[in-house]
Protein backbone atom coordinates (compact mmCIF):
# COMPACT_ATOMS: atom_id res chain seq x y z
CA UNK A 1 0.00 0.00 0.00
CA UNK A 2 2.81 2.39 0.86
CA UNK A 3 4.43 1.50 -2.46
CA UNK A 4 1.35 2.50 -4.46
CA UNK A 5 0.99 5.73 -2.46
CA UNK A 6 4.61 6.66 -3.11
CA UNK A 7 5.42 6.87 0.61
CA UNK A 8 8.66 4.88 0.38
CA UNK A 9 12.16 6.04 -0.49
CA UNK A 10 13.31 4.82 -3.89
CA UNK A 11 15.69 2.15 -2.58
CA UNK A 12 13.00 0.68 -0.31
CA UNK A 13 10.38 0.89 -3.08
CA UNK A 14 12.68 -1.07 -5.40
CA UNK A 15 13.30 -3.70 -2.71
CA UNK A 16 9.57 -4.10 -2.06
CA UNK A 17 8.86 -4.30 -5.79
CA UNK A 18 11.59 -6.92 -6.25
CA UNK A 19 10.18 -8.97 -3.37
CA UNK A 20 6.71 -8.78 -4.88
CA UNK A 21 8.01 -9.87 -8.26
CA UNK A 22 9.71 -12.87 -6.67
CA UNK A 23 6.49 -13.83 -4.91
CA UNK A 24 4.56 -13.47 -8.16
CA UNK A 25 6.97 -15.79 -9.97
CA UNK A 26 6.80 -18.36 -7.18
CA UNK A 27 3.00 -18.31 -7.08
CA UNK A 28 2.80 -18.50 -10.88
CA UNK A 29 5.01 -21.61 -10.89
CA UNK A 30 2.91 -23.26 -8.16
CA UNK A 31 -0.30 -22.51 -10.05
CA UNK A 32 1.11 -23.81 -13.34
CA UNK A 33 2.21 -27.04 -11.65
CA UNK A 34 -1.19 -27.42 -9.98
CA UNK A 35 -2.98 -26.87 -13.28
CA UNK A 36 -0.85 -29.55 -14.93
CA UNK A 37 -1.56 -32.01 -12.11
CA UNK A 38 -5.31 -31.36 -12.29
CA UNK A 39 -5.26 -31.82 -16.07
CA UNK A 40 -3.51 -35.18 -15.64
CA UNK A 41 -5.94 -36.25 -12.93
CA UNK A 42 -8.94 -35.41 -15.10
CA UNK A 43 -7.44 -37.19 -18.10
CA UNK A 44 -6.69 -40.25 -15.96
CA UNK A 45 -10.20 -40.26 -14.51
CA UNK A 46 -11.63 -40.18 -18.03
CA UNK A 47 -9.35 -43.04 -19.07
CA UNK A 48 -7.39 -40.90 -21.50
CA UNK A 49 -3.99 -41.71 -20.02
CA UNK A 50 -2.46 -44.49 -18.01
CA UNK A 51 0.76 -42.72 -17.02
CA UNK A 52 1.08 -41.81 -13.31
CA UNK A 53 2.68 -38.49 -12.41
CA UNK A 54 5.29 -38.16 -9.66
CA UNK A 55 4.02 -36.95 -6.28
CA UNK A 56 6.22 -34.58 -4.30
Amino acid sequence: DALSRGDLPLDRALAVFEEGLGLYRRCHAILADSEQRVTKLIAAAEGLIEEPFPVE
